[in-house]
């Protein structure tokens, strides 16, 4: 019932850009609203969409509907970076993930207008909608226990880049319960009990196939484990497993 009404909210937006002529957008969607669309986005194959979070690498993300080619112009996501920085940097403790959400939480805000929420040493950036900027920036003053300023930056800020480091590992095939055994040091029972879950993820969708084969330049994570970004077969070994070549987010 839940998918049933996120899918007739965002085919809503998708018939009110087409009728309009206008570009619409939906809030942010967390991995499993998306994977909920992209399951059923032959339904929408005759709208023009795209899906951005405000950073390619981000997990939440809006759908935008419509294209200069037919709306006659340039469209932009409605996304703004908000960079969090202690008043005291000598003196602020790290934050986490959490401290940043549960403060902004505390302010009577929606969590489906906030994006992805980055944390770099004593610094947070938050994707948001536009329309809530200004309101964070206002009243944003403290994050746990440290006092805070808050200002619009870059959407494309050099530091948000993710950090990536090469590692390699030994598997019996390229399926992807194989793979995440592997790469993330778990059972083959723990491993089925996260697809079951729905705590798997294959280029930011939800898999629940355990067998499907990974493709070169796929983003494959697990709640709770981390995210790998798969390369290549790098050589074999002489019992005919395959060593294979991935980047890890750090």
């Amino acid at each position: 019932m839940e998918q049933e009404w996120l899918l007739k909210r965002i085919m809503d937006l998708a018939e009110k850009s087409y009728r309009n002529n206008l570009y619409t957008y939906t809030h942010f969607l967390n991995p499993e609203e998306l994977s909920c669309f992209l399951a059923k986005k032959e339904d929408f194959a005759s709208f023009a969409y795209q899906v951005f979070g405000g950073n390619e690498n981000c997990e939440r993300k809006m759908i935008g509907f419509g294209n200069p080619q037919e709306l006659g112009y340039e469209g932009e996501f409605p996304i703004q970076l908000i960079k969090i920085s202690p008043l005291l940097l000598k003196f602020a403790k790290d934050f986490s993930h959490r401290d940043v959400l549960g403060a902004i939480m505390h302010l009577g805000i929606e969590r489906d207008v906030i994006g992805d929420i980055m944390v770099k040493d004593k610094f947070a950036y938050v994707y948001c909608e536009s329309s809530i900027t200004e309101f964070i920036i206002e009243h944003l003053e403290k994050v746990r226990n440290t006092n805070v300023k808050c200002e619009v930056a870059d959407l494309s800020l050099p530091e948000l880049s993710p950090t990536l480091k090469e590692e390699k590992v030994i598997v019996a095939s390229l399926r992807l319960d194989a793979l995440i055994c592997a790469v993330f040091k778990l059972s083959r029972k723990e491993v089925l009990e996260y697809f079951r879950s729905k705590k798997v993820f294959m280029d930011y969708a939800v898999v629940e196939n355990n067998s499907v084969k990974v493709k070169e330049g796929s983003i494959i994570s697990v709640r709770g484990f981390g995210k790998i970004c798969f390369k290549h077969i790098c050589g074999e070994t002489k019992k005919g497993k395959i060593m294979v070549v991935y980047d890890r987010y750090v």
